[in-house]
């Protein structure tokens, strides 16, 4: 998920004046950790769960084996260099108070068309209204989280990030327009 946006409830988030509100001592300062201002939801990097630390931690050891075997300080650097990326690489997520990956399930899986100029990303947030942000949380139909881009076939895999009563009226819907996180109109997903 984009580092803009609370992944529990769509509003634009300001992390510094968040992560105040929410403390985790068992994450490294670096990471993110907050709870969101809008929704009292936490969210952050799930740097214990993420992928690619588990790849970096697995190869630490045998990085320093061969380092002070053969005497080989570039591959130290090399491997350094690449942790500190990881900061920027891990996406906020859905979090619980204790720092780890909330278990809490998300809507329905939807497939949908799309037709339109823009490129659809995975992971990205997406709206079903331009005014999204003038609303409070949980006011309106909930945005869309984008799971998987089929680009030759032209699908798109989504889900609500809540549940609303509003949701059911694109989900039964034709054709619906979707904004990306700036609020233009960047086309139609056509439902299936």
């Amino acid at each position: 998920m984009n580092r803009e946006r609370c992944p529990w409830c769509g509003k634009r988030v300001d992390y510094h004046h968040d992560a105040g509100r929410a403390r985790d001592k068992k994450l490294p300062r670096f990471f993110c950790f907050a709870r969101c201002s809008n929704c009292d939801g936490y969210y952050g990097q799930a740097v214990y769960d993420s992928t690619y630390m588990k790849i970096m931690f697995w190869l630490f050891l045998p990085v320093t084996v061969i380092t002070f075997a053969f005497e080989f300080a570039p591959l130290m650097v090399v491997y350094i260099a690449l942790i500190f990326p990881s900061v920027f690489v891990i996406p906020f997520d859905r979090m619980d108070s204790n720092g780890r990956l909330s278990s809490d399930l998300l809507s329905e899986e939807h497939c949908s068309g799309y037709s339109g100029n823009e490129k659809i990303i995975k992971n990205h947030l997406y709206f079903l209204s331009d005014d999204f942000d003038g609303k409070q949380a949980f006011s309106s139909a909930s945005p869309l989280l984008v799971d998987v881009v089929d680009k030759k076939r032209g699908k798109v895999y989504w889900h609500f990030l809540y549940e609303h009563a509003e949701n059911d009226k694109y989900t039964e819907s034709e054709e619906f327009k979707v904004y990306d996180s700036d609020m233009q109109c960047i086309g139609n997903f056509i439902t299936e």
